[in-house]
Formats: structure tokens, sequence, C-alpha cells
């Protein structure tokens, strides 16, 4: 019970970052194009979507599925989005925030979700 309730922490944490991004990144730039930050994390409008989307099927997944496999495939699939950011953004510096840094934020989350899913089997 404990690893849900961290888990349905950590994702909702993500989602809140998610919309509180969606008020200041700028959804008409491009895709991958670093036009917000929260907390000095910079935020496309792919990472807003990613991080809201994601967050809450997390969310959902952990506190309302006695099911480990859909919470740790929701930290694999964060996870692997983030991994992607990375290798197509990098670590850049745009209006002082790092783009990079909501992508790395996506894999340690994710990899928390994943490992958290997979300790609460144990």
């Amino acid at each position: 019970m404990v690893f849900r309730l961290l888990i349905a922490f950590v994702s909702t944490l993500l989602c809140v970052l998610g919309i509180i991004s969606l008020v200041v990144v700028d959804l008409s730039s491009g895709v991958l194009d670093v036009s917000g930050s929260v907390l000095g994390v910079g935020f496309s409008p792919a990472s807003t979507v990613i991080a809201i989307v994601l967050g809450t099927l997390i969310s959902v997944a952990a506190v309302f599925s006695e099911d480990r496999g859909s919470t740790g495939l929701g930290g694999i699939l964060l996870a692997a989005s983030g991994i992607i950011g990375v290798m197509v953004r990098g670590d850049v510096l745009v209006n002082g925030a790092h783009a990079g840094i909501a992508s790395i934020a996506f894999v340690i989350v994710g990899a928390i979700v994943f490992g958290l899913s997979v300790a609460r089997a144990t």
C-alpha cells in the first residue's frame, strides 16, 4: 500500500508540473521547442502533454489497479519518452531553463515508478 501511495504521489506531482507548464508554454511554438519553464525546468509543448497524460495514467493505475504491470508499463513509457527527449534535444539552455532537465526528470520519475511497482511485487 505504501508503494502505491508513493507512486501516486510522484506521478501526481508530474501531472501538476505538466498542468502548470501548460499555462507558461507557448503551444503555438514548435513541438520540441522549449518555450516556458517551471521551477527552472524547460518545457516544450510535447513534454507538457507527456507530463500530463502519463502522470495521470500512472496515478490512476497506481491507485485503482491491483495489477503492477500497468503501473510498471507507465513508468517504462515515461522513462522512454525522457530518453528520446535527451537524444533529440540534449541539454540545451533556452531562456535560462535547461531543456534537457525535463527529459532527465522523466527518466528519473519513470525509473522510480517502475522500481516501486517492481518492489511492490515482493
